[in-house]
């Protein structure tokens, strides 16, 4: 036989509408936190189970949230998902989630994806996409929809503060020629912006020859090679610590010291990067302070019913992670933790 919510409540020692407060996920903030896990404990350990469909047909909120992330996505990604899920999960909300097989250039599959979402009752939808030339149809979701970069963001992160940042700390180290390594310059166009601003800080004229692009093309070890012998480029900004750690396992190949004879800096900050043999400088993504803003941001604008792009989209600034492909020297030994599997610094 199912248990109640009148069961529940009585097992844990609480009110009816304490208990529905907790396991409906609305006013989670007027039960200490103490309680809540005592009521979602004994609901689990009870077998209790909230009857959505039963709450739809009553007009009430489904309580679910459609995440779509698009095709190409950052590597970011990867670890951002799961954590949008975990912070939605806390406030109350499952998602659905599609991603894969819909590019945000393509208006037919974009309303195909909000129509799947909304024929799951979704309260609202929260799109990743990649890149800065693409968007989203609003105006044609019948619900909040929150989006994550693109053309059409209401939150990201501050993709050329970050290159700024690792570009200004070469420029710190004397290094003047310093190249751009990336796969193509219409996704990277924030970062190229931050690198040529902290060059031009340095009265550094950024000439596009420095510009070293590695993908699709198969000759990316003559472009490699150009760039550091013909245009004498004593330092690299890798567009993604991927590109980094692959570019540094070539140069080691040839026979290039680092960073005694080229340094290199990455994009992301992936925890990996720190395992290294010369362990890589990068930019780091505020992973988790991301998904914290997002799950906020769209619970936000479903409680306000606010179909529109926020007046004053959020703007997350990146750190600089010190490492030794700078050429900083390492000051300890890098700290190791076995028990925790942490993809990002």
């Amino acid at each position: 036989m199912s248990c109640t919510l009148k069961d529940v409540a009585k097992a844990a020692g609480v009110g009816v509408s304490t208990a529905s407060y907790v396991l409906s996920g609305s006013g989670l903030n007027k039960v200490a936190d103490s309680t809540r896990e005592r009521i979602l404990r004994t609901a689990a350990e009870m077998g209790y189970r909230v009857n959505m469909a039963g709450r739809m047909l009553h007009g009430a909120a489904s309580k679910t949230i459609g995440l779509l992330e698009c095709p190409r996505s950052v590597v970011i990604f990867s670890g951002l998902v799961p954590m949008v899920c975990h912070e939605l999960k806390k406030r109350g909300y499952q998602t659905f989630y599609r991603g894969g097989d819909t590019p945000c250039d393509s208006d037919e599959l974009n309303q195909e994806a909000i129509d799947d979402f909304i024929s799951r009752g979704v309260d609202g939808i929260l799109v990743a996409c990649f890149g800065q030339i693409q968007t989203f149809p609003r105006d044609r979701c019948p619900v909040p929809m929150t989006v994550f970069g693109g053309r059409d963001w209401d939150v990201r992160v501050d993709l050329a503060q970050c290159a700024w940042l690792t570009a200004r700390h070469l420029l710190e180290h004397g290094h003047r020629r310093i190249g751009f390594l990336l796969p193509d310059d219409k996704h990277n166009r924030d970062k190229l912006r931050g690198y040529r601003k902290a060059l031009r800080e340095y009265s550094v004229t950024p000439d596009p020859a420095w510009l070293i692009k590695v993908c699709p093309t198969p000759d990316w070890r003559q472009e490699i090679e150009r760039g550091i012998r013909r245009e004498r480029l004593t330092a690299i900004c890798c567009s993604s610590d991927f590109y980094a750690v692959k570019l540094m396992t070539w140069l080691q190949w040839q026979g290039y010291r680092i960073p005694d004879d080229i340094a290199i800096t990455g994009f992301d900050g992936i925890s990996l990067v720190d395992s290294l043999q010369i362990p890589l400088t990068t930019a780091v993504q505020p992973v988790e302070q991301l998904a914290v803003t997002l799950a906020d941001t769209m619970i936000r604008k479903i409680e306000t019913q606010t179909m529109s792009r926020l007046p004053k989209p959020i703007q997350l600034p990146g750190k600089l992670h010190i490492g030794h492909s700078c050429g900083c020297s390492a000051t300890a030994e890098p700290e190791i933790d076995w028990e925790t599997v942490r993809m990002y610094l």
